[in-house]
């Protein structure tokens, strides 16, 4: 069992198939220094259904129309990911930024930002239940094997898509500040019209009341910029040099 510290205590996280609120914890996905992902199903909903995704309409305009095709991606409605966040006496600042982050991104239903269903409490943890991503994320798009990188329409649509929501991201003062292959996740995998969508805001910030210059960001993936003490808004680069030109060792 994996166990976290919180202040001066050790906690253990729920077991499989055991109950957090009205969700049953099924597997475990993945742990970073911050959180723990779990997958689990919503129990008020209990049904399987195809459900239509429209890339272009939101509740703001889209400036680039890149195509209009539909995506119908059978899932289970109720399945979700369970986000369950660290909190201690150093981070709490932190954690309540990342939801309130997470909600305010999420009451736009922008299709490439991920949506958040709901927050709550688990002692001593901030849980965040969202939507799941069947196809995992972009780091597991990515094949090393290839002797090029990915086909240049492919590459394009990805592109148009994570630009878009950054656009829109900080259209609304909102900087991601850690855009990498593994916090774009997939939600269709089609060669032609892939679907991606923008997810873990732990590092994001809103520059309406703040405006940050600290170097934050993960190893690989950091602007020169930000290194430089620079403030960059578009740290997306390394991401379309890795898919376009198959390197991922400069």
């Amino acid at each position: 069992m994996t166990t976290v510290f919180y202040r001066d205590k050790s906690t253990p996280l729920p077991e499989e198939n055991s109950t957090v609120a009205h969700y049953t914890i099924t597997s475990f996905i993945d742990e970073t220094r911050s959180s723990i992902l779990f997958l689990g199903f919503d129990q008020t909903i209990n049904q399987k259904v195809s459900q239509s995704i429209d890339h272009i309409k939101y509740q703001d305009e889209v400036s680039i129309d890149y195509h209009n095709e539909y995506h119908n991606i059978p899932v289970l409605s109720n399945q979700v990911v369970l986000k369950f966040i660290k909190v201690t006496e150093l981070s709490e600042k932190a954690t309540e930024s990342e939801i309130n982050i997470s909600r305010f991104l999420s009451s736009f239903h922008h299709p490439h930002i991920i949506n958040i269903f709901e927050d709550f409490s688990y002692q001593p943890y901030r849980v965040l239940s969202m939507e799941f991503a069947p196809f995992g994320s972009l780091k597991d798009l990515y094949d090393p094997t290839r002797t090029f990188g990915l086909n240049e329409d492919t590459v394009l649509t990805i592109t148009f898509q994570i630009l878009e929501a950054l656009e829109f991201m900080h259209r609304n003062n909102i900087w991601h500040r850690d855009i990498k292959l593994e916090n774009i996740l997939v939600f269709d995998n089609n060669a032609k019209f892939p679907y991606v969508k923008i997810s873990d805001f732990g590092l994001a910030v809103n520059v309406q009341n703040n405006h940050p210059n600290d170097r934050v960001g993960s190893l690989g993936y950091v602007a020169p910029e930000v290194v430089k003490g620079n403030q960059c808004m578009f740290c997306f680069g390394y991401i379309f040099i890795i898919f376009f030109l198959d390197i991922s060792n400069i």
